[in-house]
């Protein structure tokens, strides 16, 4: 159905580029992600979980949700897999014989653990057609086997309402409005590339600015003013242990961030990204510190953090998988000096957007935002 070139392009990669190494989120934190099967929500028991740098998925907890049974031969080793659509053999754990008798390896072995048979995410997609789809936000993944399923965003609203909470209801005259932002910078190399392709297209974005960059980069931040994008902070250090610990640390990252502005070009912001996602400023002490803040998250991710391997045609097409068929679409981007394959997807991005109706638009202090999953 979908096979492994085509996922990369799409959301539906997320979790595999997972399993290879991130810029900005740590393989860790991925562990233990609660599991929806199409519309089911699986019980707490079900999660994903890391092994030897890879993630699986329990097999024997969910083959029911998946239609999957479980064949075990420990006289040749083997276990083999059905579906609706698929049979496949693996002997030794790893290697998988196909319905036409070839073989292929799996990029990680089956796991035997605790009476359960975990097989790595990235197999279900390879080997047994399945698709996958992650909500960082929510710390869930999704694996879908049926064409038409409610959107993810709308099985988890009552969870990304408390990250939410801060943002309006959209009351947009557009038929189609995109935001550009940009996380992690500001670099020397990348960011001016990207002011470059901004001001060529005549569009406008957001930067969300870690504060330790500003110092050095004072001219750019100058620019993106003059040029009039959008700044956002995104704290000053991005190091979770700062920002999250206590409500202290995360009001002295804010503050520490927005006297660089200040004193860089005379500006202060209200508008907030949390790094890592909106998963960590539940607590009632953090969003007490952000109340003065808008906190601004995101619906469609250009996957340009998930794999330091990624590809400008890559970004380009997840970007498009994710906004065709929405009428908003808050896009995260990142201009941190490992991103240079963001500038060269970027200008097809707009092109993309614009030729498909999008207004593109940045987001100021009392922009209402509607976040559509």
């Amino acid at each position: 159905m979908i096979k492994r070139e085509i996922i990369i392009l799409t959301i539906i990669l997320t979790v595999l580029f997972l399993l290879f190494g991130t810029d900005s989120v740590a393989a860790e934190d991925y562990n233990e992600y609660g599991i929806y099967v199409n519309d089911t929500k699986l019980d707490k028991g079900s999660t994903m979980q890391l092994f030897n740098g890879f993630h699986y998925v329990p097999l024997n907890k969910i083959k029911e949700y998946l239609n999957i049974t479980i064949t075990e031969d420990k006289t040749t080793n083997s276990v083999v897999l059905m579906n609706n659509t698929k049979r496949v053999k693996i002997i030794n754990a790893i290697t998988v014989e196909l319905e036409d008798n070839t073989k292929v390896q799996m990029d990680a072995p089956l796991i035997f653990k605790n009476n359960n048979i975990y097989i790595p995410v990235l197999s279900l997609v390879d080997i047994l057609d399945y698709n996958v789809e992650i909500m960082d936000d929510v710390k869930y993944i999704r694996i879908t086997t049926a064409v038409d399923t409610v959107p993810v965003g709308k099985l988890m609203d009552a969870e990304l309402n408390i990250a939410l909470a801060a943002n309006k209801t959209a009351d947009s005259s557009y038929s189609r409005v995109a935001y550009l932002t940009f996380d992690d910078g500001i670099d020397s190399k990348v960011t001016p590339i990207i002011l470059d392709i901004l001001k060529q297209y005549n569009v406008k974005a957001t930067f969300f600015i870690i504060g330790n960059t500003i110092e050095k980069n004072k001219s750019l931040l100058n620019r993106m003013i003059e040029e009039g994008h959008s700044i956002g902070n995104h704290t000053y250090t991005h190091i979770k242990e700062n920002i999250y610990t206590s409500g202290a640390g995360l009001q002295a990252e804010l503050d520490k961030t927005n006297v660089a502005l200040y004193n860089a070009a005379g500006i202060k912001t209200n508008l907030f990204r949390p790094p890592y996602g909106g998963t960590y400023i539940r607590s009632a002490e953090l969003q007490a510190v952000l109340s003065p803040y808008r906190t601004i998250l995101w619906n469609v991710d250009s996957m340009d953090s998930r794999s330091k391997s990624i590809t400008s045609a890559e970004i380009l097409s997840s970007v498009i998988s994710q906004v065709k068929n929405k009428k908003s679409a808050v896009i995260i981007m990142h201009d941190s000096g490992t991103h240079m394959e963001t500038t060269k997807a970027l200008p097809d991005i707009i092109k993309y957007l614009k030729e498909n109706g999008f207004t593109i638009l940045p987001i100021l202090e009392d922009t209402s935002i509607y976040y559509q999953y």
